[in-house]
Order: C-alpha cells, then structure tokens, then sequence
C-alpha cells in the first residue's frame, strides 16, 4: 500500500470511564473529540466534539480526573450514534491520518467497545500515527531512553509549549497533541497516510 503525505491530521484524544472497579476491557469512552490541522497551512480548521453516553455511572474518580460530570453524559448520544457522526466527520478530510497519543485509543478502546457493542468501525479509525513515536523520529537525542517522550505533557516541555486547558479533557487534549504535531511538521516530520 503506497503512503503519501497527509493533508490533514485529525488528532483523536478519547476519554473513557475509569476507577475502581472498572477493568480496561470494561471501559467506555465518554468523550469524543477530534482536532483537524490542515498540514500546508499549520492551523486547526475544525474540530468535532461530543460527550458519549456510557452504560455506566460517572464514578468520582473519572470526575476528578478528566472533569467530566454524570449530568454531562447524562444526555448526550451513546457510542452507536456518535461513531457514525465521527465517521462522516472524518471523512470529509480526504487524505488524512488520525494522530493520537499512544497507541490505547484506536488500537484497544475503539475496537474493545465496538466488538462488546457490536458496532461496525469503518476503516477511517484503522491507521493512524502515535505521536510520541512521531516525537521520539524528529527530536533529537529522543532515540535515547532517558529523552523519549513520556507523554504529553512531557513532549509539551521538551517543544517549549504550555498545557492550556485542563490535562485529561479530551478536547484540551487533543488540541494541545495538535500544537506538538504542529512544531513536529515545523522541524521536519512528515504525516503520511496509506492509501
């Protein structure tokens, strides 16, 4: 499959239920956000965002750690509505590859709700580019153990960029792992997409 260069990246930072009691395979996400960075001109041109209604309570911990309330979920759309809302999103993007940071998002979340739901997953959330992989190819000295990245707040320090927003917010997120893609194109790094 030949990979050429994206036009657009479209950065993915879910959040899902969490704490006691709620394994990694039991989990739901409950925050669906997606930024798009048009590559030519380095700038966020949209962004698609919604809460997702879980089967599960909002426990305290996940409020604490992500700000994310029972009330905010309480309305919002489950998973099976807002996949094919995301999809069509997505889609209006032609030439594009998903950017997340990790591999846990599209690689394990995605596909372990969508399985327990049996819900289709449309092959626009099968490729996409860790950004901490990204990071660790253009940084240099990042090929070393003791500067590969850590994480986004981390890859944030190491560009001279601050964390605006609140960590753990899909939204915020996902606009900060666009402001780190940003300078990765900056100083090189080239997003490709297969096609």
């Amino acid at each position: 499959m030949p990979a050429i260069k994206a036009k657009y990246i479209l950065i993915l930072d879910f959040e899902a239920t969490c704490g006691e009691g709620i394994g990694n395979h039991n989990q739901e996400i409950i925050e669906f956000p997606i930024v798009v960075v048009e590559i030519a001109t380095l700038k966020v041109v949209d962004e698609f965002h919604t809460y997702v209604k879980p089967t599960t309570q909002i426990l305290p911990f996940c409020t604490e750690l992500t700000g994310i309330t029972q009330e905010q979920v309480e309305n919002a759309p489950p998973l099976s509505q807002v996949l094919p809302q995301a999809e069509a999103f997505a889609k209006k993007y032609q030439h594009s590859v998903f950017v997340t940071c990790g591999d846990w998002d599209l690689k394990t979340m995605l596909p372990l709700q969508t399985e327990r739901e049996n819900l289709s997953r449309d092959s626009v959330f099968q490729q996409w580019v860790n950004v901490k992989v990204a990071f660790n190819d253009t940084m240099e000295g990042a090929r070393s153990k003791q500067n590969r990245a850590k994480g986004m707040k981390g890859m944030l320090n190491a560009l001279g960029l601050e964390l605006v927003g609140r960590h753990h917010s899909g939204i915020d997120d996902s606009r900060n792992i666009a402001k780190i893609a940003i300078e990765l194109i900056k100083k090189g790094y080239v997003f490709r997409v297969n096609i």
